[in-house]
């Protein structure tokens, strides 16, 4: 999860307090008055001075569990973590039924990628304040970066449901619901590949990108294996006079869900307004009910599938059709042709979306990437050095910008960036091996070695760790782990190979 809701709008979150203890009055009129300078600091965006006045609240008043809650919150956007955290933590141990300051220790925790740990707290939150908008956006976020994707869609789904016209928790939606649509996908080609859903998803696929004949083909191989499945004879008639070169018109949408056209009805019978939030709340429901469904069959996650591409679709569709000039309508448009291999236009929404919202995380690595992968280095450099600025803990444009740096030779910089995007994301197979290279070069065997031997546990079918040690330890003269390691090689190449060769024969056989 790489784009989020500036944290920013986490100040909203202030706990109050009134001031009435067993004090003389002079002491709860200083408490009072430090409390009121507090908010006015606070308010003309003086954090520090807030600070200080929370902190001589908590000498007079060490018990004050609200004040820790506040200056814990104030430490936070001031990026003063670990205090924040000891700040908040005492609120916690004062009193237990606060729940910001577990929300803003479960956000710490994002932050540092320690997701367990993130889901724990920000779901006391949630159990102590469940109407909060940000409990359930960072639950979703921390779900889907811990890739538990239909738990982030249920908390996506309760933010929607608090703020139906939010861009964000829409954008969030669609993203999730194609992450869920993929996972089903995959689960019912692998599970179930001689199913007839099975050749009744590779239908819509092909038809969507208008290859008629291998349409064909898996709508009769889905008619053969689904004789009973209503619509399908109607469906595998269109697109066989599609195949034959002629024009039949537009493919007759029925008005229930029909899953022979499934998600295609939207690409022939876009929705709008009023209805495109209707089907979406309809396709939930659809969703609940199919999961609520005992076991795993090919049914099953074929209508899952399907049903989560829709929801994708329509949510998406809101976003662009509700604020076409928004920085999420931008996103995903730059999404969109990114998929299709239009660069250019990419390129253009990408830098559309930054122009609304500069403070937008995720876009200006967006352009950067593009610029990485066409090789256009000096372009992609400063683009991804601003992501960074905006989020320093991007695994991704850290491993880009080290790549950068070591293409430019200078490898002293590049082993930071690596190191850093392990630091962020240890299972980042890439900066291990980079990272071999560097010390490699350096003379630093054993380190090469131990990133060698990560790289290796982290990709078990890839061949190139094995062979860069046997290859290592052929220079160190330790011959038999040399040729254990060559051996390794070798037996996983023939199988990369064996398994490209199939995928190029499935390809010939589906054209």
């Amino acid at each position: 999860m790489r784009v989020m809701r500036p944290i920013l709008l986490a100040a909203v979150w202030l706990c109050g307090f009134s001031i009435s203890f067993d004090r003389a009055a002079p002491a709860q009129e200083e408490l009072a008055q430090l409390y009121a300078e507090a908010r006015r600091a606070e308010q003309a965006g003086d954090l520090a001075s807030a600070v200080e006045s929370y902190r001589r609240i908590v000498a007079l008043e060490p018990r004050m569990a609200e004040a820790y809650a506040n200056l814990g919150r104030l430490h936070f956007q001031l990026g003063q973590f670990d205090q924040a955290e000891t700040d908040l933590t005492r609120a916690i141990e004062l009193k237990p039924a606060l729940a910001g300051p577990y929300f803003f220790l479960g956000v710490l925790s994002f932050q540092r990628r320690q997701y367990p740990s993130a889901l724990k707290q920000l779901k006391q939150s949630e159990r102590l304040d469940p109407q909060n908008l940000l409990v359930h956006l960072y639950l979703g976020y921390a779900h889907s970066a811990a890739r538990d994707f239909s738990d982030a869609v249920l908390q996506y789904e309760k933010a929607g449901a608090l703020a139906p016209t939010d861009q964000d928790v829409f954008y969030h939606l669609s993203k999730t619901y194609a992450q869920l649509a993929e996972s089903y996908f995959e689960r019912l080609h692998r599970s179930f590949p001689d199913s007839g859903y099975t050749s009744l998803a590779k239908a819509h696929v092909f038809e969507a990108d208008h290859e008629w004949e291998a349409a064909k083909r898996e709508y009769g191989r889905a008619a053969a294996r689904l004789p009973n499945q209503k619509g399908l004879k109607e469906r595998l008639a269109w697109v066989t006079e599609r195949a034959a070169g002629k024009d039949p018109g537009q493919p007759v949408v029925p008005p229930d869900d029909d899953s022979a056209i499934g998600s295609l009805r939207f690409l022939y019978s876009p929705s709008s307004g009023d209805k495109t939030k209707e089907e979406i709340k309809a396709g939930q429901t659809r969703a609940r009910v199919w999961r609520s469904r005992p076991g795993t069959t090919a049914e099953k996650c074929y209508a899952l599938a399907d049903g989560y591409k829709a929801l994708s679709f329509l949510a998406a569709s809101w976003v662009a059709e509700s604020n076409p000039d928004s920085y999420r309508a931008h996103q995903l448009k730059g999404e969109s042709y990114e998929a299709i291999g239009d660069v250019d236009q990419a390129t253009r929404e990408y830098e559309r979306a930054s122009e609304v919202n500069p403070e937008l995380q995720g876009v200006r690595f967006a352009i950067g990437n593009l610029f990485w992968k066409k090789n256009e280095l000096e372009k992609a450099l400063p683009l991804l050095l601003g992501e960074l600025k905006l989020n320093p803990n991007h695994a991704e444009a850290l491993y880009e910008v080290g790549d950068i740096y070591l293409a430019q030779e200078t490898p002293a910089k590049a082993r930071e960036y690596f190191e850093r995007s392990l630091e962020s994301d240890p299972a980042i197979v890439e900066a291990h091996l980079a990272l071999e290279k560097i010390a490699t070069a350096a003379g630093e065997h054993q380190t090469s070695i131990e990133h060698l031997f990560k790289a290796a546990a982290l990709a078990p079918e890839d061949p190139t760790p094995h062979y860069r040690l046997s290859t290592l330890y052929k220079k160190l003269g330790r011959s038999d782990e040399a040729r254990r390691e060559m051996s390794l090689f070798m037996t996983l190449k023939a199988r990369q190979d064996k398994v490209k060769e199939n995928s190029i024969e499935k390809k010939k056989r589906t054209k």
